[in-house]
């Protein structure tokens, strides 16, 4: 299948926007105890958040709400924008290393710069809307395409 240039450029901007949410936005944290540099406890934040939901106020809600939202569908189109810009199809087992690896690379890298904090939180939603784009993408490949 080939795809116009319009494609094309459309695919690379989602990787630009990725890479501009991910490692150039900075900080994005509301708590300044929570400003550490990596965070290995499953959804220890989140889940205390979430808890109080009623208590923790309007900011606090809507940023928790977007940071579990906003990371689980980062990742969604990402196999559509990969196919689009290489024109090959990856079988699963390849596909999901690409994505773990692509995640654990821009994590390692918010790290290493200081743009971000290393989140297993982040990991996880991520890998989740990964994996929500690749059954998508499977699904329309085999019946579309």
């Amino acid at each position: 299948m080939r795809f116009n240039n319009f494609q094309k450029i459309g695919a690379a901007i989602y990787f630009l926007v990725v890479v501009c949410i991910t490692l150039i936005s900075g900080q994005r944290d509301l708590d300044d105890n929570y400003r550490r540099r990596a965070n290995f406890d499953f959804f220890s934040q989140k889940w205390l958040y979430i808890n109080n939901f009623n208590t923790i106020g309007y900011k606090r809600q809507e940023f928790i709400v977007l940071e579990i939202i906003g990371n689980t569908l980062l990742f969604v189109p990402f196999f559509t924008a990969l196919f689009v810009l290489t024109n090959r199809r990856m079988g699963n087992v390849k596909a999901i290393a690409v994505l773990l690896l692509t995640i654990l690379s821009v994590e390692g890298i918010q790290f290493a710069l200081n743009r971000g904090v290393f989140d297993i939180d982040d990991i996880i939603l991520n890998f989740a809307g990964g994996l929500v784009g690749l059954t998508a993408f499977n699904f329309i490949y085999r019946k579309y395409i």
